[in-house]
């Protein structure tokens, strides 16, 4: 039964990692099998263990709880979309985000990203869905404000608030942005 549960859990975090994250390239052909061999090392060692040691059986549950976040916890460092940290250093990014959004301020808003497209503020992307989420009610909507300072591209111009989230690059932003509006949607800067 725990197998089952293990590999369980094993897939959907790959399908939410897969999902949420997805431009891993040919990262895929590395992470997915290394995850496949590491969680089944983790449940063969469980077994192993529980087997031969009686202590292990009278706290199986601590022990598998212990497995379980160990093989999530592998599962979102293994996985590293290109050209960005791993899933797990992305989600604390957010994670960051969301506790310290109080103290986000709208003069972020401007010069987001570099030349060659990558985030100049701390924090990154996820810091910088939080600022324009934030500060979304003092965003010029005649067409002059692009998201991430990319106005060659119709893609990027914003002309509404409705339109943020979708012109989000990645699904991650996108769901990160849909848990902004549910949390703070009501507040205004």
């Amino acid at each position: 039964m725990l197998v089952v549960l293990t590999f369980l859990l094993f897939i959907s975090i790959q399908l939410m990692l897969i999902t949420l994250f997805p431009y891993s390239g040919t990262g895929y052909l590395i992470s997915i099998p290394l995850s496949i061999t590491i969680t089944s090392i983790i449940i063969f060692a469980y077994y192993w263990l529980c087997e031969r040691i009686m202590f292990v059986n009278k706290f199986s549950f601590i022990f598998a709880t212990i497995c379980f976040l160990f093989i999530a916890f592998i599962n979102l460092e293994v996985h590293v979309p290109e050209g960005e940290p791993s899933a797990r250093v992305q989600i604390q990014e957010y994670t960051r985000v969301l506790f310290d959004y109080n103290n986000i301020d709208c003069s972020e808003l401007t010069n987001p990203v570099t030349t060659q497209g990558r985030h100049r503020m701390a924090g990154g992307a996820q810091r910088y869905v939080g600022v324009i989420h934030k500060c979304r009610d003092t965003i010029n909507y005649d067409g002059r404000y692009a998201i991430y300072n990319r106005s060659n591209s119709e893609r990027h111009i914003l002309r509404s608030p409705d339109q943020i989230q979708e012109k989000l690059e990645t699904p991650s932003e996108r769901y990160f942005y849909s848990l902004l509006e549910k949390w703070y949607g009501d507040e205004k800067e």
